[in-house]
């Protein structure tokens, strides 16, 4: 709307009867200030990356920017280096095997697997994570049936340690408004990294388990909670994940 040059206004979470109702917003008839052409270029140019990124470093400035972003959005972003950046590292691996060891985990992970010739139009590829066409068929029946934590431990380790810069997205609070707030403050990271040519790749697993989040959580000096762990890089983007149509989602 704002790309359109039209004034929006945003209510969040506005009926406290409707907790599902998580925000209202209403486009205005009056002009408003157009928003950045590059940003909404940027909505379809966008994509995570689960590999490994490519050795070159961030574009200088634009970690101040995503800082910045995320507090315009009422959230906040924490760069994780040295030591703390190898103790993040292993709360992934940890979390990994956590995750795996539990049955009905992978059973969840394996109804979002998708051969790479699938016709149903969401989900997960296999070309996403590199399956080739004959794994990416078995790759679901596999995955319910073997616990592989250990092996995706060592890989996720890896991919921590060797990511260009890790960043940890938190809030002051743990409730529905700040998650909505870390929610737009990623939305609007992911798009302005894309502008610069940067993508992202997430490491949540110790935002997911609840032990290893207290952890994390007192990695950034008890100032508030993780909600996003974040690997940013430069990579060779290949060919993007399906999306529903429209008519399937809009009502």
């Amino acid at each position: 709307m704002q790309h359109l040059g039209h004034a929006v206004a945003i209510d969040v979470l506005p009926d406290a009867k409707e907790p599902s109702l998580l925000a209202r917003v209403e486009c205005a008839l009056k002009p408003g200030t157009s928003a950045s052409p590059s940003l909404f270029r940027a909505i379809c140019q966008r994509q995570t990356h689960r590999g490994a990124f490519l050795k070159r470093e961030l574009p200088q400035g634009l970690l101040p920017s995503l800082q910045a972003a995320a507090d315009a959005e009422g959230a906040w972003l924490a760069r994780i280096d040295g030591v703390t950046r190898a103790s993040l590292a292993e709360l992934v691996a940890q979390g990994d095997k956590l995750q795996y060891g539990d049955p009905l985990f992978r059973k969840e992970l394996a109804s979002w697997l998708r051969p790479n010739a699938s016709l149903l139009g969401d989900g997960l590829a296999g070309y996403t994570i590199g399956f080739g066409n004959s794994v990416s068929r078995v790759a679901p029946l596999l995955v319910r049936a073997v616990n592989v934590g250990s092996l995706q431990a060592r890989v996720d380790r890896k991919l921590t340690l060797d990511a260009p810069a890790v960043v940890v997205l938190a809030t002051d609070r743990d409730d529905p408004g700040h998650w909505l707030a870390a929610g737009q403050a990623l939305g609007h990271m992911l798009l302005l990294a894309a502008v610069d040519g940067v993508s992202a790749g997430f490491m949540n697993q110790p935002v997911q388990c609840p032990t290893l989040r207290r952890q994390l959580n007192a990695m950034l000096d008890s100032r508030g909670f993780a909600q996003v762990v974040i690997r940013l890089g430069h990579a060779e983007l290949g060919r993007p994940s399906w999306r529903r149509p429209l008519e399937a989602v809009i009502d």
